[in-house]
């Protein structure tokens, strides 16, 4: 059987690279990746091939059991389009976002899918009402399928678990379309419209330039940015789409070069790596070929840290950060008002409140987040603060993110200000460097302090900024 596995590979390795040199695919992980031609040429490069990429079926999904007693199978096309099964319900399809199925792949491609696959044991008999899932994915000449439930799931599985299952298994429903009655089976038949959010390029190919991971053992992220600046970001079983402005990838891409990557690939994990820290890998292509750099949260060298500060203040959301904290009720925010609702978090004072102002603490008195996102409510501010906590490496107290009037604002709690003063004592008054090493910022940031209370916005908006002022007095660093 190995001889066969390595004859077959050989195989695969001689045909991918004599379709390499024609410019029809590229290889990734997985065997085979189909890429359109640049400059015209042939409208479907996958007849290259022989293939049909509407009828070329690359991934199944089926997911049975639980209490109701599910009955589910998606099936995924070359071509992007999903044709999903339900028990007694009429067959229905969608298509993915060329984000989606790119943020898939490479949630498969890290899993090793097909060498893990192949390697996984039978899982023991599933428990009652336990979901029981099949994934079986195609590449050209290759394939992995893999059997298991519940309880039972291979760790090296489970991070991208979620991913399939919210795609493939929970589309939005305004993108499901029925089949027509001719056609209610499973069938490759149907040819759909792309319904990217984001339509792509006529001129950029969409090239994946930059990839950005974090793992922690509460879910991963990851963030995959393309050469025509449109991003998308994987978490929490879902994926984001956006586009980049040219000045914000500028920033990024001088901040990667400048970073040498190439010269310094590697992996910097302690030799005992810390259970509850999270690790991040930082992908880099260019004209020179790509790179790769992971570490440990704690443990990053100083030229590693920049890079990962500004993916994470880029792209690591309010509502992405609370659906990873494994908040008490998933999916449950903490929307604070001017009202009554404060008291189940901090004492609300009989008297309307007075209009903020930017006096100190009196000594002994605390001034806490709560008590900062309750002045800015009274003072007529939509304020929302999101569960689980955040961490910054150059800060020493964890923080939270907050929605001010829709914007993302980071607070921090110390002790008292001494202490909140002297792990600040390294910041440049510009916010461009803490101890000298570099801070990169998707926009300018304002750092604004009170009692034992920082507090950091990264907006270019002014009247945020104005209002948070009223509330906190002039920022101390920032621009």
């Amino acid at each position: 059987m190995r001889a066969i596995t390595a004859a077959l590979l050989s195989v695969a390795i001689l045909l991918l690279a004599s379709l390499a040199l024609t410019g029809c695919v590229t290889t990734t992980a997985d065997g085979l990746q189909l890429q359109p031609l640049a400059g015209g040429g042939q409208e479907n490069p996958a007849a290259a091939l022989g293939i049909d990429p509407a009828a070329y079926a690359i991934l199944d999904l089926e997911r049975n059991g639980g209490i109701a007693g599910l009955a589910e199978h998606a099936r995924l096309f070359l071509d992007g389009h999903v044709l999903l099964e339900r028990r007694n319900q009429e067959p229905v399809t969608f298509q993915l976002s060329p984000a989606q199925q790119t943020q898939l792949s490479a949630a498969l491609d890290a899993a090793d899918f097909y060498r893990n696959a192949a390697q996984t044991a039978p899982p023991p008999p599933a428990p009652p009402d336990a979901f029981q899932y099949r994934i079986l994915r195609r590449g050209v000449l290759l394939q992995g399928e893999v059997v298991t439930h519940d309880g039972a799931v291979p760790a090296w599985l489970e991070p991208a678990l979620p991913l399939l299952t919210n795609l493939l298994l929970s589309p939005d429903p305004a993108l499901v379309q029925p089949l027509p009655a001719a056609t209610a089976v499973l069938t490759s038949a149907v040819v759909l419209t792309p319904t990217a959010s984001l339509p792509a390029s006529p001129d950029v190919p969409s090239i994946v330039v930059m990839e950005f991971v974090r793992s922690q053992a509460n879910g991963d992220v990851r963030v995959l940015i393309n050469l025509d600046r449109r991003y998308s970001v994987a978490g929490a079983g879902n994926v984001v789409e956006g586009e980049l402005t040219r000045a914000e990838m500028a920033t990024l891409t001088r901040l990667l070069e400048s970073a040498e990557l190439r010269a310094r690939a590697g992996d910097y994990t302690p030799t005992t790596p810390c259970p509850t820290c999270a690790r991040y890998a930082v992908t880099y292509r260019n004209l020179l070929g790509g790179a790769t750099v992971q570490g440990e949260e704690g443990a990053l060298p100083e030229w590693f840290q920049p890079l990962v500060s500004a993916f994470e203040e880029q792209f690591i959301t309010a509502e992405l950060a609370a659906a990873l904290a494994a908040p008490l009720a998933p999916g449950v925010a903490v929307t604070v008002t001017a009202t009554a609702t404060v008291s189940l978090l901090t004492p609300t004072p009989s008297a309307p409140a007075a209009a903020p102002t930017a006096t100190t603490p009196a000594a002994g008195q605390a001034y806490t987040a709560l008590a900062f996102l309750a002045d800015l409510a009274n003072a007529g501010a939509q304020v929302e603060a999101a569960p689980g906590r955040i961490t910054k490496p150059y800060l020493a107290a964890p923080g939270m993110i907050a929605r001010v009037n829709g914007q993302p604002v980071q607070l921090f709690e110390y002790a008292d200000a001494a202490a909140l003063a002297a792990d600040v004592a390294g910041l440049a008054p510009n916010a461009s460097s803490v101890d000298g090493v570099p801070l990169v910022w998707a926009a300018a940031p304002h750092f604004w302090r009170q009692g034992g209370l920082l507090a950091l916005a990264v907006s270019n908006d002014e009247a945020l900024v104005d209002l948070i002022s009223r509330v906190l007095g002039p920022q101390f660093a920032g621009r």
